[in-house]
């Protein structure tokens, strides 16, 4: 078997990126919501995918054009970190993907911009966070239509990146 590559998704990745998001909200997510949110957020994603992929660095893990996981993070308009669009395969749920691009991920976004990194977690993957290292700061809603999706605010503290030495 092929060994998961992990790489930048591109919008040819749309497609794929789409039927994950739904094939992870139905498998995953659903046993925390109600039938109408998960049909709200099925009906209505918080974010079409093309506009993430323009304004979110995404990586994916997969075997060729199938995706079995992603993960993003993005600048919000105050500065801060936010990380978007973590996904994981039904079937590949429990064998370590999340982690492995949330290592990249916050490796990246504290190169680029050291700090907090904040996220919205859904309601099933709040423990997986706080395991990582993240705490709830409060309880939020994504507005999907008339029906809002229950999540948590969450922050984690990225450690400092490196300073760059100079030869002397």
């Amino acid at each position: 078997m092929r060994r998961l590559q992990l790489r930048r998704a591109s919008f040819s990745d749309i497609e794929a990126l789409s039927e994950l998001q739904r094939n992870s909200l139905m498998g995953i997510a659903a046993a925390h919501y109600t039938p109408q949110e998960m049909a709200a957020f099925l009906t209505h994603p918080s974010v079409g995918m093309d506009q993430l992929l323009r304004t979110a660095h995404v990586w994916v893990l997969g075997r060729g054009r199938r995706i079995d996981a992603c993960a993003g993070w993005r600048r919000s308009e105050a500065g801060a970190v936010m990380l978007r669009s973590v996904y994981v395969r039904t079937e590949c749920a429990g064998r370590g993907l999340a982690s492995r691009l949330l290592d990249h991920v916050e490796a990246e976004a504290t190169r680029r911009n050291p700090g907090a990194i904040r996220l919205v977690s859904t309601l099933g993957a709040q423990g997986f966070y706080e395991r990582r290292g993240y705490r709830a700061i409060g309880a939020t809603f994504l507005h999907l239509g008339e029906v809002p999706l229950r999540g948590v605010d969450m922050v984690k503290t990225l450690p400092q990146a490196e300073p760059r030495r100079t030869a002397a």
